[in-house]
């Protein structure tokens, strides 16, 4: 389907094609309908729900179309669906109806609050907090004319309810049938006549079923277990009625009265081992337990079946059907190291024999040839080649003529004059993304995580980081957790409360410490901008715009900057630490811009180990700073720089720390240890630039100093209680 259902059927490279062999039971349609046969074993979750909607049927069913089950995967992962469909469907895996939050994480828990979301007009803003309306937090998203898609998901909702509630009880045979073509017609809707035709194919099992049941006089109920094997069984077995010869390209398995002529025959995987093919013999069959002890079997009786002497005939035929053409084609090297792979026997045999009785040119009649593995290699369009193909897409993107150089690209763009403190702050991140984001434009995305199945135990890094960065931001504590609790992102019941004593714990810590810092800073200062003018490179940056705390004095300066870090912002032994360098490019450069517009700034990053400060510095000499980081911004747009972020702070902190190796640490950082993922595998950008840790091991450290050593001499380490004390005096 891949190579031959590219094309529509009006267009001149299609090619007509069938496929023989094939059973109901392959068809996505059937398979969806096996899982609907589990409904009253299955969890209902979201993945489960996923999977039921990418049969064209389903969703012509409920009247959706492809972009819409992907719009509603995205409300119900934000309203935090993840399985179950309410509090008593849980029951049968252990979560009472009566237990607090029992619903939490269910498909009616999220559908109550996209529906009050709809109804309220919940704002969209990140920092913006909804008021929740009896326990119940209205989730933003669900506009006026998204009506119609979230009417189809409750119509789902409902069908499902009703099939839940079919399926759970034993019927009689009569009963069943009229149960499953109402399953059915629950939740198919044929979008085309091959989709009627598969669906009265798939019921006629279940009428041949009742007819015998009825001539056994059968009428006992009978458990769905019984029904669903019997059924999906005989949707299973190929049907001898199906036709072999469909016209076009016929797609088929080597088997016995089926040597017809053709013009053209293709033997496709005829790989070594494969064909003939082998089967492992069961303990039983005495026919193949002499065989394997190397000696003439006792049991054996003249007509008894050899497999592979069957499938050596079978070869045999398919040569004789061939009229015009014969193709034989196998994996000629193999995947893991190139190495060479022999065909089948006998294809080997074949070959052998027709070299000898027949030569070309004084050279052996028949001969392998290793195709190119890509469809686009050259070998099938240069001149005079032995190689052939008919991708004319491919051949008319190599003839296309260049871009005119008066054309402007992304390869030949100038660098920007004008540049701002977001844009300096990825050259320190991750310097490789100002080339490939700023420049080439390219997004590189990691592929999507699966769904959540089960409700939620322990929040991962990154959501447990957000949450608890927003907890000790907040004035509002109380408000802020019962946010997420209504929102399903913590724990169920005791495990939920012990997420909220942890976020309110390091809260405090990081509050404490907040609190001795501003002993002496009492006014929040506004939003400030400035601008810089170097030759004709121009930096505009603003700051206090409430990414971070700002503070000022009574008297309007100095300036204080604080960063609430939920988290480690030290490395090393207590008598040894030192700052981490990667979590601060955006206190670094918010200081630096501070400092350079001439008030003297104090900059804080509070973490739950200790405090990184950040002293005032002269302007003229943050002003240099900065202009130091725009020329290595325009240089690294330019051109990707043989460095990454992670492991050249890591190397800068080993040098400081007068570490024995650096080298060894960095490499470390970027490849990863034991159950510990390096940087290079987390970043995607890495990835497309470099392929191993020698691509920035020779230059480290050159650029670690350009980029973090400023940074790492200005950071100092304070820890609370010195902290506090040097502000009380």
């Amino acid at each position: 389907h891949a190579v031959f259902g590219r094309f529509a059927a009006n267009d001149p490279r299609h090619l007509p094609y069938t496929v023989a062999d094939t059973t109901p039971r392959t068809e996505p349609l059937v398979q969806a309908l096996d899982v609907l046969l589990q409904l009253p074993q299955l969890r209902i979750t979201r993945v489960e729900w996923q999977s039921l909607f990418e049969v064209a049927a389903v969703r012509q069913r409920f009247g959706l179309e492809a972009h819409d089950v992907s719009q509603l995967d995205d409300w119900l992962a934000d309203a935090g669906v993840r399985w179950g469909l309410d509090a008593p469907h849980r029951a049968p895996w252990g979560i009472a109806p009566d237990m607090r939050d029992a619903h939490q994480n269910s498909w009616l828990f999220g559908l109550e609050r996209l529906l009050l979301g709809y109804v309220t007009g919940a704002p969209t803003e990140a920092h913006a907090m909804s008021e929740a309306w009896q326990d119940t937090l209205p989730q933003p998203g669900v506009g006026g004319l998204d009506a119609p898609v979230i009417s189809s998901l409750l119509q789902w909702l409902r069908h499902t309810h009703i099939a839940l509630q079919l399926l759970q009880q034993p019927h009689t045979p009569q009963a069943w049938g009229d149960v499953l073509q109402q399953v059915i017609a629950l939740f198919f809707k044929a979008e085309n006549d091959t989709d009627q035709r598969l669906l009265e194919r798939v019921m006629a099992p279940i009428e041949t079923w009742l007819a015998e049941c009825q001539l056994a006089r059968l009428d006992s109920p009978l458990p769905l277990t019984v029904v669903r094997e019997h059924w999906m069984a005989q949707l299973q077995q190929p049907a001898m009625q199906r036709r072999f010869f469909g016209g076009g390209v016929q797609f088929a398995t080597l088997m016995p009265m089926r040597s017809i002529p053709f013009k053209g025959v293709c033997l496709l995987g005829m790989n070594d081992g494969d064909y003939p093919r082998s089967q492992t013999p069961r303990d039983f069959d005495l026919m193949s337990e002499a065989a394997h002890a190397g000696q003439p079997s006792s049991h054996w009786r003249p007509g008894d079946r050899s497999r592979r002497e069957d499938d050596r005939y079978l070869f045999l035929e398919a040569l004789l059907s061939a009229r015009n053409k014969l193709y034989i084609s196998w994996q000629g090297r193999r995947t893991t190291d190139h190495e060479l792979m022999p065909p089948s026997v006998l294809v080997a045999q074949l070959m052998d024999y027709l070299n000898q009785v027949w030569t070309r040119n004084g050279r052996p009649a028949c001969e392998a040839t290793l195709q190119p593995l890509q469809a686009f290699s050259p070998k099938y369009f240069t001149q005079n080649s032995t190689f052939e193909t008919y991708a004319t897409d491919w051949q008319r993107a190599r003839t296309t003529p260049p871009v005119p150089s008066s054309t402007p690209t992304a390869t030949d763009a100038e660098p920007p004059r004008e540049l701002s403190l977001k844009q300096l702050q990825r050259l320190l991140k991750q310097p490789v993304e100002v080339f490939l984001v700023d420049r080439m434009q390219l997004r590189l995305d990691q592929p999507d995580e699966a769904a959540e199945e089960v409700e939620p135990f322990a929040l991962n890094g990154l959501d447990k980081y957000k949450i608890s960065q927003h907890i000790a931001q907040t004035d509002n504590t109380a408000q802020a957790l019962t946010h997420l609790h209504l929102s399903g992102q913590l724990a169920l019941a005791g495990f939920g409360e012990v997420q909220q004593n942890q976020l309110l714990k390091e809260r405090q810590t990081l509050r404490d410490s907040l609190e001795a810092l501003l002993a002496q800073w009492t006014q929040p200062l506004p939003a400030q901008s400035a601008t810089w003018q170097w030759d004709h490179l121009t930096l505009r940056a603003e700051w206090a715009t409430g990414e971070s705390l700002w503070y000022t004095q009574a008297t309007g300066d100095p300036w204080l900057q604080v960063v609430l870090r939920p988290g480690a912002v030290t490395e090393g032994k207590k008598e040894n630490q030192q700052a981490r360098l990667d979590t601060l490019s955006h206190l670094w450069l918010h200081h630096l811009a501070a400092c350079a517009s001439g008030t003297p700034t104090t900059s804080v990053q509070i973490g739950l180990d200790a405090a990184i400060e950040l002293r005032p510095i002269d302007s003229e000499e943050a002003k240099n700073q900065l202009h130091h980081l725009c020329q290595l911004y325009i240089q690294a747009w330019g051109q990707p720089l043989p460095v990454a972020a992670k492991t050249a702070c890591a190397y800068a902190m080993a040098v400081k720390a007068k570490h024995k190796d650096p080298l060894r640490k960095a490499k470390t950082t970027f490849e990863g240890a034991y159950q510990k993922r390096g940087e290079f595998e987390n970043t995607p950008a890495l990835q497309r630039v470099f392929t191993s840790f020698n691509d920035v091991a020779d230059d480290m450290d050159t650029w670690s100093e350009y980029l973090y050593g400023p940074m790492r001499t200005a950071a100092h380490v304070t820890h609370f209680s010195a902290h506090a004390q040097e502000v009380n005096a």
